[in-house]
């Protein structure tokens, strides 16, 4: 018995010093191999940490290779926050100071340096001595130091002037941690020019870019994979700048540069005594939009003074936007290197609502619109037929007029004839016979009713009404003939943008092609080798469409009559050597519970061999035919001008300001221009876009114009894309 017992307490002891043994080596391995990098972080002695260098953001240039976005460096302060609180310190001691380092408490009461105030001792003070005045956030200085142990430097300003750089130059030298470095921010050497296009960029948040990265790292899928990397690659994150709008925004994963990597050796007191390796960042690739610079320039010239308004150019053999133009504009180098608290509440609280591109924003289109009811009829073959214009049409209990109600009618008009004088009660009857399934049929072929897909935030969809509107609305409305022919003017629920309607004319322009507008024409490495070519899209044939050659051809003979033929809604803006094709648009809308109205015109030209296809829209303005048609014309003329003159560059652009204007009449071009005065206008003819309501200052003499012919065909041209050397860099 007293031999088991014996054994018993043996085999105890043998279990404990197992047991204990066992956790023993349980631990080891837990400190030693499982949770190595979590303890040499904490462990005192040498010790490596990298830290993330952002690369310098990549250039946007027009399709020539010119720099539309590019960066400049400036002078900046940096604070190396842990060699300036140490250098407080020591001089604190050295000097027996009674105060010793200031200390303040954190959001869970703990004590802790207070950087912020150390800062202010030892850097602002001094610099305000010396007639450099920089604001700084206490709170962001301590929340930079608790989160990088002051390792990272903190830009305290990163724009001096060329004065304040000597100065600090000069007297800073003593104080340790404070550094004045270069440092690369961006520059727009055209200043508002293309501002809706390009965009504008925000400083690095280390903050809130990390938490995005730590948010993305938890994530499935490719992007969460790399994001995991970037956490394991880099002890201290030091983000990019980062695109807010437009193309900066877009296309921000092509423009930010490729990080870099330093490495530091620190010793056991955590003192940086060495640089280990450096991996320099490299610069980010450039991207080439299609647009023309010049043209640019011209579009937005010509809109400076209309309040509100857009002008788009196409090129009509590809979709590439030569020119897209939005008044009022700003000035993104504002935002650079931070947009100040009173531009940004100026811009905010500007009731035009400079940062909108109005370019991309649907609109009621009114009769411009009419050009898409055209060939949704040519599609059921209407296209030969006439129709009576009595000067009004009733549709049950409904009037419907045509803008020359109450001073005539224009009796029976072909196709040709009413889109040179926008007639509304033919385009009843038109659209009428045409049923309203064709013309949203129609209307989508162009790509209306539905975003063109260019990479800006934004862009509205725009709609073309049909029975399915009334069905998803679930009141049980029914769809009526009167609904057709308010559509088929582009009124009632039309909605379009001028990007949209631009697309339109281009399609006549080409010979029936419509592509999808195309904004970015190539992304390419700094030495001008492409990574990403986007090619242009074609989205359909009109042919496919149900449009034929003759149908097309009786469409462009109409577009062209509007300008180049008495009696036309834009013959005022006849010129002798440019035949512009074109149609007008006035279009009626509830602002406030006053009906107000929008001028529009598209158009293109040269008329035998295209160049551009143009819309322009103005907010408020009178009428298309006296508005929008003199603004095309100024567009079309001086683009023509320029095109393919390498010697013409264009000059900065000051930001537009936005005005709510009801214009009368074109504004008056200064310089070498063929545009007419407001002073100089004929009287003014009817746009045809008073579907219910009688413009009472439409007037049009119609004494012998009923008939008449407008020579001219084309041949359908196959959807060819035209092939474009690209841009130098």
């Amino acid at each position: 018995m007293r031999q088991w017992q014996s054994r018993l307490r043996l085999y105890a002891v043998v279990f404990l010093l197992l047991s204990g043994f066992g956790a023993l080596v349980y631990q080891l391995w837990q400190v030693q191999i499982n949770r190595y990098e979590q303890y040499i972080r904490l462990a005192p002695g040498t010790r490596e940490i990298s830290v993330r260098i952002p690369g310098v953001r990549g250039e946007i240039r027009d399709r020539h290779g010119a720099t539309l976005v590019g960066n400049r460096f400036v002078f900046e302060v940096s604070l190396h926050l842990k060699d300036l609180v140490e250098a407080y310190e020591r001089d604190v001691r050295g000097k027996g100071n009674a105060e010793g380092t200031p200390v303040r408490r954190d959001g869970r009461g703990r004590e802790e340096k207070d950087v912020g105030e150390i800062v202010r001792r030892t850097v602002t003070a001094p610099l305000r001595e010396m007639g450099v005045e920089i604001p700084f956030s206490a709170e962001d200085v301590q929340r930079h130091y608790r989160s990088t142990y002051g390792v990272i430097p903190y830009s305290l300003t990163s724009d001096l002037t060329y004065r304040e750089y000597c100065v600090l130059a000069e007297r800073t030298l003593g104080i340790s941690g404070v550094r004045v470095e270069a440092a690369a921010v961006r520059n727009y050497p055209l200043k508002a020019l293309a501002s809706h296009i390009l965009g504008y960029t925000s400083r690095p948040d280390e903050q809130r870019d990390l938490e995005d990265l730590r948010k993305r790292a938890s994530s499935d899928g490719p992007d969460g994979e790399r994001a995991r990397e970037e956490l394991e690659r880099y002890d201290f994150y030091v983000p990019d700048t980062r695109g807010v709008e437009g193309i900066e925004r877009s296309q921000d994963d092509y423009l930010r540069g490729r990080p870099g990597r330093q490495v530091l050796q620190r010793n056991e007191k955590g003192v940086i005594v060495r640089e280990k390796e450096f991996e320099p960042a490299q610069p980010g690739l450039d991207v080439y939009l299609t647009i023309d610079a010049r043209q640019q320039h011209i579009c937005e010239t010509a809109l400076r003074d209309v309040g509100i308004g857009a002008a788009v150019l196409l090129d009509p053999f590809n979709g590439d936007i030569l020119a897209m133009a939005s008044a009022p504009s700003f000035d993104p180098s504002r935002f650079v290197p931070t947009i100040s608290a009173e531009d940004w509440n100026r811009y905010l609280n500007d009731p035009t609502k400079p940062f909108v591109n109005r370019a991309i924003r649907a609109f009621v289109p009114g009769s411009v619109f009419k050009l898409a009811v055209a060939a949704a009829g040519c599609s059921k073959e209407l296209g030969s037929r006439s129709f009576n214009c009595p000067g009004s049409i009733r549709y049950g209990n409904r009037l419907q007029k045509c803008w020359i109600f109450g001073r005539g009618a224009h009796g029976y008009l072909n196709l040709e004839q009413a889109i040179q004088r926008s007639c509304n009660c033919y385009f009843y009857q038109y659209g009428n016979a045409a049923k309203i399934e064709t013309i949203v049929e129609m209307g989508h072929a162009f790509g209306l009713g539905e975003a063109t897909g260019i990479p800006l935030s934004g862009e509205s969809s725009g709609l073309v009404p049909g029975p399915r509107l009334l069905e998803d609305r679930g009141k049980g409305e029914k769809w009526s003939n009167a609904r057709t022919a308010l559509v088929s003017i582009g009124q009632a629920e039309t909605l379009a943008s001028p990007l949209q309607m631009a697309s339109v004319a281009a399609a006549f322009a080409n010979g029936g092609a419509v592509y999808r507008p195309r904004l970015v024409r190539r992304i390419a490495e700094r030495d001008g080798t492409p990574v990403r070519e986007p090619e242009p899209e074609l989205r359909t044939l009109l042919s496919e469409a149900g449009v034929d050659e003759a149908g097309l051809n009786r469409i462009r003979r109409g577009m062209k009559a509007v300008v180049e033929s008495p009696g036309g809604t834009a013959a005022r803006i006849r010129i002798e050597g440019l035949e512009i094709a074109g149609k007008t648009g006035t279009a009626e809308f509830l602002r406030e519970g006053i009906m107000e109205k929008h001028a529009w015109f598209v158009g293109f030209a040269p008329y035998e061999e295209p160049r551009f296809a143009v819309c322009v829209f103005v907010f408020l303005g009178k009428g298309g035919s006296v508005v929008a048609a003199p603004i095309a014309r100024e567009i079309l003329v001086r683009g023509l001008e320029v095109d393919g003159n390498p010697q013409i560059q264009p000059a900065p652009m000051e930001e537009t300001p936005g005005q709510f204007l009801r214009l009368e009449a074109a504004p008056v071009f200064d310089g070498s221009t063929l545009l007419v005065g407001a002073g100089d206008q004929t009287p003014e003819e009817g746009d045809g876009d008073a579907g219910i309501l009688d413009p009472d200052d439409a007037r049009l003499s119609t004494g012998g114009e009923d008939s008449y012919e407008v020579p001219g065909t084309i041949r359908i041209r196959p959807p060819a894309v035209e092939t474009v050397e690209a841009g130098s860099g």
